[in-house]
């Protein structure tokens, strides 16, 4: 039975991709900060602190890959320069834990899976369609994902076959991320599209996304894909269609972009701008999109 390694599988994607990986029958040891039972043979918690570089190296036993998931919110709290400093170091301390952990402990690997974000590419909103050999971004994001995928590139390639890295866009899913924050808001009629809505959404189904991951340890190759659905989507679109999806209007005006600036600061840029980002390189391995359309997409959320 192959066994995956699983860092960050408490958060809202890592439990789904725990129930994804289970239902396709592989084991998951789940590193957390406290280890506990979890009631079910195929999944099993390990204790780790990475901050400390400190991990339970049993948790590694009969592992073939590993997946990372782990690292700070970026939405959670405004970005100060202490925030700042937690959302880079809790990246790079898990990877570095996670890499000195294999190294010392001699492991074998078919797979090392880590996880980066389209905001690699910088918060712009322009007619270029990104891929994955486009140049990074200048802003604070693009640092952080160009620090974390750094990371990855030192990971040692004598004990793991494939280092693979995706570049995650919004994830869409019924229990966390923007998807609920927005449904929540439009059911009383407060969902409003921000800033001038025109700029891009790169939006990608929960239940893809975990595809994708099942699909390259399966398949795995050591290269860098954005993990996006088809469809360019702008702002404004997408809340129209979300709140056609569970039978709502869009009632308010634009939140200007302005009163974001006031309210996020620096974070702002994150809802203000948006690209456009292409996924050619993962159908070209091989994956077939469940949800390349959002209204489809978004059908399918909508459902009890």
């Amino acid at each position: 039975m192959k066994k995956v390694l699983l860092t960050g599988g408490t958060g809202f994607i890592g439990k789904n991709l725990v129930s994804y990986l289970t239902s396709h029958g592989i084991a998951v040891n789940i590193l957390s900060r406290n280890a506990r039972s979890s009631g079910n043979k195929l999944i099993k918690y390990f204790q780790w602190n990475p901050q400390l570089q400190e991990i339970d190296e049993s948790s590694f036993e009969g592992v073939s890959d590993v997946v990372n998931l782990a690292g700070a919110n970026i939405g959670d709290k405004r970005w100060s320069v202490t925030r700042k400093e937690q959302i880079v170091n809790s990246r790079m301390d898990s990877v570095r834990t996670l890499n000195k952990a294999i190294r010392e402990n001699n492991i074998q690997l078919n797979s090392f899976i880590g996880t980066s974000a389209i905001g690699y590419y910088g918060s712009v909103t322009e007619d270029l369609i990104f891929n994955e050999e486009s140049p990074k971004g200048s802003d604070f994001l693009a640092s952080v994902c160009d620090q974390w995928e750094e990371e990855y590139r030192g990971l040692d390639s004598d004990l793991i076959n494939n280092t693979s890295v995706l570049r995650l866009g919004v994830v869409l899913g019924r229990e966390g991320g923007v998807y609920k924050k927005m449904r929540d808001l439009s059911r009383f009629y407060l969902g409003s599209p921000l800033g001038s809505g025109k700029q891009y959404l790169p939006w990608i189904h929960i239940e893809d996304l975990c595809g994708i991951f099942y699909f390259i340890l399966q398949n795995g190759q050591s290269k860098t894909y954005n993990a996006v659905a088809d469809e360019h989507v702008i702002v404004s679109d997408f809340t129209n269609q979300l709140c056609r999806s569970i039978n709502k209007r869009v009632l308010l005006p634009n939140v200007p972009g302005v009163v974001l600036k006031i309210v996020l600061g620096e974070m702002s840029s994150m809802v203000l701008e948006g690209t456009r980002i292409e996924n050619t390189r993962i159908k070209k391995a091989g994956y077939v999109f469940k949800y390349s359309s959002l209204p489809g997409a978004l059908d399918e959320l909508s459902k009890k």
